[in-house]
């Protein structure tokens, strides 16, 4: 690894590094020494309807939003896939290849094996409606607190972390179009909350299984932008050669 290269960006990926890490330990704290998550989970939960006790979950809204995660993860993949064979195709097009491959890495990695493969099928962490203050029969844990694999997929959240992986566009973009990428993290934090939002009303999810879908989709997008793929130093390289070509 280019050491002298990372520590040019480091003003760029030390802070972003730095806020995600204190956001981590700070909110972890708050959700082990308090019921924020039994309290945040109570106000959707009907304890006198045991037939429907996540009622607001069957609303359209957040129906029609917790359908969407796949159709958003499949447009990112098939434009990235078609990026990319556009970008071997043309000559013109060839800068964008590793962006699309970018994009690619953060959905497979981030939702797909860190979320989900790693964290959520084996961390054991009982779903709301599985723990007993709401009629299940699993004790609540707190996050980071591993439980038995198999008896809960609540940590954490697989869908939200679907829409929090649009900000990888925020690493594209950030250095020169940064209109651009407040706007892609900007909705990268919109559309992942309210997937989030629509697993909690249900009782999928807690609070701070959300929160960690967005930690470890960030952290992993960071990680392949500027440590694995080093995105910065092929554009700093493609610009010399261009330079040197004129």
């Amino acid at each position: 690894m280019d050491e002298t290269a990372l520590a040019t960006y480091r003003r760029y990926w030390l802070p972003e590094l730095v806020i995600v890490l204190l956001l981590m330990l700070l909110t972890t704290v708050v959700f082990w020494n308090s019921d924020l998550d039994l309290r945040m989970a109570r106000l959707f939960y009907d304890a006198t309807n045991p037939e429907q006790s996540w009622p607001t979950g069957q609303n359209s809204l957040w129906q029609f939003l917790y359908d969407s995660a796949p159709t958003a993860t499949g447009i990112l993949v098939v434009g990235a896939l078609l990026v990319a064979i556009g970008a071997s195709l043309s000559e013109r097009l060839r800068r964008l290849r590793i962006y699309a491959v970018f994009i690619l890495a953060a959905v497979v990695v981030g939702p797909g094996l860190v979320v989900n493969s790693i964290f959520k099928d084996h961390w054991g962490r009982p779903r709301p409606r599985q723990v007993i203050e709401f009629g299940g029969d699993l004790e609540y844990l707190p996050p980071l607190m591993k439980g038995q694999s198999g008896q809960g997929r609540s940590f954490p959240s697989g869908h939200s972390s679907v829409g929090f992986v649009f900000a990888a566009f925020w690493f594209i973009w950030r250095r020169r179009r940064l209109p651009w990428a407040l706007a892609a993290l900007g909705f990268a934090l919109t559309y992942g909350g309210l997937l989030g939002t629509a697993r909690m009303v249900a009782g999928g999810h807690f609070l701070s299984d959300v929160l960690w879908s967005a930690y470890l989709t960030f952290l992993t997008s960071l990680l392949l932008y500027y440590f694995v793929l080093r995105i910065p130093q092929r554009e700093q390289r493609a610009a010399d050669e261009m330079t040197t070509a004129t």
